[in-house]
């Protein structure tokens, strides 16, 4: 997603950008200027069923193809494994200069794991830059990859157009919208929403997306008797519009690079509780422009919470100064221009 907007972001301004990947993101329209979509094909030769998929290869082929054509000098891999591997075999074949852009669990999961870091370490020593999403990664992908030098940090952004407040009223709704992968900690949400709820009769849980702790999640509520008060919403491209009616956002990871969709509620105004792990802090003034806690301290979790929805001025105060906190931060075209200025470095 990150990769498609920032190719969304390059062709507006006039660049031209050809963009590999298995599949066509949904983000793309047929008509999109100046973005060049190739699709990597996908392996059809019985002998590699029982060894895996060779995508890493075929992609190492199409860049270096690519690469050829259409004279291209500058080539920036999204989330390292495998992309940033399939960049340094294709310069096996043809020279350019490569960027990777880290973005987490290629570097804090599978960068650590002993099938993919000494190759990890060696293709990104071979980019003119590698690139991270928050200092936090920055300073985990310098030690858990031994590179010679830190990556250099430029943040997710959020579109503050999109994101912005909305013109309705408030619900009485605490929104959560991610992947339910286990990292995201949808029970503990749910939880934590336990603990509240009986004081709080009118407030819902709002909980948007899909993923492997769906389901378990939605048990996990009927035993509770809260089936009436925890909304599940499949995947939804409104995320913008459901947060411009939430009331507070809450997120439970045990890890986030950056922060995302913080990010983007902060953005609409909407007050944010979130546990303080990686990148978040990053994200979110604890305190200023939302609260934080201890990953693992509930208490101290419930507590911030109950203060959030008891008091509809401080949510109204963290709303305004998360915006601006984005604005001043986070916005596109800071991000963007730091992108741009990166790769007319490399040319």
């Amino acid at each position: 997603m990150v990769a498609t907007r920032l190719a969304s972001e390059l062709a507006r301004r006039g660049h031209q950008v050809h963009f590999l990947s298995y599949s066509r993101p949904y983000a793309f329209t047929e008509d999109q200027k100046y973005v060049h979509i190739h699709q990597v094909p996908k392996d059809t030769y019985a002998l590699f069923q029982n060894i895996g998929n060779l995508y890493t290869i075929k992609l190492a082929n199409s860049i270096a193809k690519i690469i050829k054509d259409y004279d291209i000098r500058v080539f920036n891999s999204h989330y390292g494994i495998p992309h940033s591997i399939s960049a340094f075999l294709a310069k096996q074949i043809t020279p350019f200069e490569s960027v990777t852009t880290l973005h987490g669990s290629d570097t804090h999961l599978l960068g650590k794991a002993d099938a993919f870091n000494d190759l990890m370490r060696v293709s990104l020593e071979s980019d003119h830059t590698v690139t991270a999403v928050s200092n936090f990664l920055a300073n985990l992908a310098h030690r858990v990859f031994d590179l010679n030098k830190r990556p250099t940090v430029i943040y997710d952004w959020i579109d503050t157009d999109e994101f912005a407040p909305g013109p309705e009223e408030r619900e009485k709704v605490i929104i959560h919208a991610s992947n339910f992968r286990k990292i995201k900690r949808i029970p503990y949400l749910i939880d934590l929403f336990a603990i509240v709820a009986s004081d709080f009769p009118e407030w819902k849980l709002r909980l948007i997306g899909d993923g492997p702790e769906r389901q378990m999640s939605y048990r996990k509520a009927i035993s509770l008797n809260l089936g009436d008060r925890i909304e599940f919403i499949d995947p939804i491209k409104e995320i913008p519009q459901a947060f411009q009616k939430a009331a507070i956002l809450v997120a439970t990871s045990e890890m986030e690079s950056f922060g995302l969709t913080i990010g983007e509620a902060m953005s609409t105004e909407t007050s944010v509780i979130t546990s303080d792990v990686g990148g978040t802090s990053e994200v979110c003034v604890d305190g200023k422009t939302g609260f934080l806690f201890h990953p693992n301290d509930m208490d101290e979790a419930v507590g911030k919470l109950r203060k959030l929805m008891e008091d509809e001025d401080l949510r109204r105060k963290f709303g305004k100064a998360g915006r601006q906190r984005i604005i001043d931060n986070f916005s596109v075209d800071n991000i963007v221009n730091q992108y741009l200025d990166l790769y007319k470095e490399m040319e």
